[in-house]
Parts: C-alpha cells; sequence; structure tokens
C-alpha cells in the first residue's frame, strides 16, 4: 500500500488565496499525512502573506514564492523541485488546481495505489464534474494532430466537423480506469519516475497545451493515462464573459502554445505553422469580433 507522506501535492496560486486555502484544507483533511507544496506564482495581491499565515503551524504543507510568474508549467515546476529536494522519499506527484474541490477520503492514496499496480500507467486523474456534468471529451482524449489544432482555430469547422481526437470508446481496466493519452490538467497524479524522465512540464509553453505535451512524451516513452471511475473532483471553474481584448490575450498564449506543440512534439514543417499561423490572423481578426458582435447583437 502507498503511504501517504510518498506523495507530494502541488497547487500553484495567483491571486485566490480564499479559493486555494478552501480547497487545499479540504483536500488535507481527506488525506492526511500527504505533503502540499503551495506555490504562490508572484500574485499581485497580499497572497502569498496570507497563505503563509494561514499555514504557518502546519509542518505538512509548505507555502513557498516562486519569484516569478512564469505561467503554469514553469510554477508548477519550481513546486515539483521543492517537493523532491526537500522530500527525497516521494513517489508520486499530484497537481491540483486551486479551483478543484475534491471531498473523498484518502483519494490521493487510491489513486497512487491504482497507479503502482498497473506498470502500464504513469498518470492517473479522476472523473471530473463540472457545473454537475460529467463532459464526455474532458474524460480523456488523444494527443492532438494538426487537423484538430486547425480544427479548433476556425468556428465553422469546430461546430461542423467531427472532433478526431476524441474517443468514440475507451479500453477499460479491471480497477475500473479507462485509458487515454491526455487527461485534464486540473488535477491528477503521476509517477515520479516518469515525471522526471520526460523532464517534467515543458516551460517553453506559459499556458495551454501542457497536458497535451506531456501525454506525448509519455505515449513516446510506452505509458498510458488514464481516468478513474471510482474517484471524482468538482471543478468549481467559473467561465466569465470576457472582454474582446482579454479573449485575444488569451487566445494569442494558446495560439503560441499550440504552434510550440507542433513544431516540437509532432514535428509539423514551416509550410504547415504557417498556415496555422495565417488561420489564427483570420480568427483573432475577423472570426472573433464577429462571433463577439454577433453575442452583443443576441443580448438586446
Amino acid at each position: 500500500m502507498v503511504q501517504a507522506n510518498n506523495i507530494a501535492v502541488i497547487v500553484l496560486n495567483y491571486n485566490t488565496p480564499a479559493l486555494t486555502m478552501k480547497n487545499v484544507d479540504i483536500l488535507y483533511s481527506k488525506n492526511e499525512g500527504v505533503h502540499v507544496i503551495i506555490v504562490d506564482n508572484l500574485s499581485t495581491d497580499d497572497s502569498f502573506d496570507i497563505l503563509l499565515e494561514h499555514y504557518k503551524l502546519n509542518s505538512e504543507i509548505d507555502v513557498v514564492s516562486s519569484g516569478e510568474n512564469g505561467g503554469y508549467s514553469k510554477g508548477n515546476n519550481f513546486g515539483i523541485k521543492y517537493a523532491l529536494g526537500n522530500y527525497p522519499q516521494i513517489e508520486y506527484v499530484a497537481i491540483m488546481n486551486p479551483d478543484v474541490l475534491c471531498a473523498e477520503d484518502n483519494v490521493l492514496i487510491s489513486l497512487a495505489g491504482m497507479l503502482k499496480e498497473d506498470r502500464k500507467l504513469a498518470v492517473l486523474a479522476p472523473l471530473m464534474i463540472q457545473d454537475d456534468h460529467i463532459v464526455p471529451v474532458k474524460v480523456g482524449w488523444k494527443c492532438e494532430n494538426s487537423f484538430r489544432i486547425w480544427q479548433k482555430r476556425c468556428y465553422w469547422a469546430n461546430s461542423l466537423l467531427k472532433n478526431r481526437c476524441s474517443y468514440d470508446k475507451f479500453e477499460i481496466n479491471e480497477d475500473k480506469v479507462l485509458y487515454c493519452e491526455v487527461v485534464q490538467g486540473s488535477f491528477f497524479i503521476i509517477k515520479r519516475a516518469v515525471f522526471e524522465q520526460v523532464g517534467f512540464f515543458d516551460e517553453n509553453v506559459f499556458l495551454y497545451y501542457e497536458e497535451n505535451i506531456l501525454g506525448k512524451k509519455i505515449k513516446a516513452l510506452g505509458y498510458k493515462e488514464g481516468t478513474s471511475l471510482s474517484c471524482t473532483y468538482i471543478h468549481e471553474h467559473h467561465f466569465e464573459p470576457l472582454s474582446l481584448s482579454k479573449e485575444k490575450r488569451l487566445k494569442r498564449r494558446e495560439y503560441a502554445s499550440a504552434e510550440y506543440y507542433c513544431k516540437e512534439c509532432l514535428k509539423s514543417n514551416n509550410f504547415l505553422v504557417f498556415v496555422l499561423k495565417l488561420q489564427a490572423f483570420i480568427n483573432l481578426n475577423i472570426e472573433l469580433p464577429l462571433v463577439c458582435m454577433l453575442k452583443c447583437i443576441n443580448k438586446r
């Protein structure tokens, strides 16, 4: 059986101290003995001081500052390296976003136990519930190919054409784990040895495509990822309407990460990358403003 002190949980905080404390407190109360590393990713509020004060008496919850906001990958890597440097007995690393609510008893030990028993598995995630629903496409997916990346940038193609990177059916093992190539990055656990083998998260992307890059590297090593049907968590992420400028800013980050993924993981040629850049330009300057305008009209 996996021991609690062989598991480290990394939680990346950015300007959400109340949400982070609420969900970390719930997780820890159900998984006592695990090491929790809260990384404040250079928040612009008083997050670091608030978190430090709240957990100062708990020796199993460390609050550290990344010293810079280098994005999701770099911030989580900072926490992972801190955990492995300070707790060398760690065998499993869990990544948990602040907006993850997991109130099941010993879920981390259960997930780590499933990983230990299945040599094919490197990564395991609980089943995600969002807005009281299970979203089938978010259960797990295939590593995205260049067609899927193009499809996501084109509104008509994304709505009319089938997503070829989604599964029609899943292979399942005796522990009720669905095998897949990529799981959601909001909450998962990974074998330390495999994480070290792939060099942790790729810090060349600030945000987006971290899961696909990790999935591609793990697949290349001959491992699988999986989603457990016997463990669940609630993703409390609420999608609020964004201004056109903010949506453009996020899309630019997504497109930059996707193009990096194409070049480094898919080994796409320069012509394909040019096509994707052209599609990004069309999306950002024509399609996206048009969609936003139509939404405003429909609200009236």
